[in-house]
């Protein structure tokens, strides 16, 4: 009869806590959530339109350089490859170019290191 209640105990203990648990989670991701939209509107309010229209142009122009420079690149490292193992196809240059800029300009959303801050 000890053994059943002391489960019993056990099993409603594990529930009170697993309750517990779960309202505790719940409360944290409210008060995060909460923190993180007040800084958003502390970011915004903080920055004027003419900061967010000059760091939009930096950005963009950061990020179109960068994928010029990695098509360059990646042009020039195909041509070569290719010009040593056989006749150049061009087709395959410029396809390969244009897919490193595209993707040059997704991993660009992540940030840019040339776009100064501040």
């Amino acid at each position: 009869m000890e053994t059943i209640i002391s489960s019993v105990i056990a099993a409603v203990t594990l529930l009170v806590c697993i309750i517990n648990n779960s309202q505790q989670a719940a409360r944290t991701r409210n008060l995060l959530d909460y923190k993180l939209e007040r800084l958003r509107l502390q970011i915004w309010r903080s920055m004027s339109m003419n900061e967010l229209k000059n760091n939009t142009k930096n950005w963009i122009k950061a990020v179109g350089i960068t994928a010029m420079k990695t098509v360059a690149q990646t042009a020039i490292a195909t041509i070569r490859i290719v010009a040593v193992i056989s006749s150049v196809d061009w087709g395959m240059v410029v396809s390969a170019s244009v897919l490193a800029g595209f993707l040059s300009i997704l991993t660009s959303i992540a940030g840019l290191p040339e776009v100064k801050k501040g």
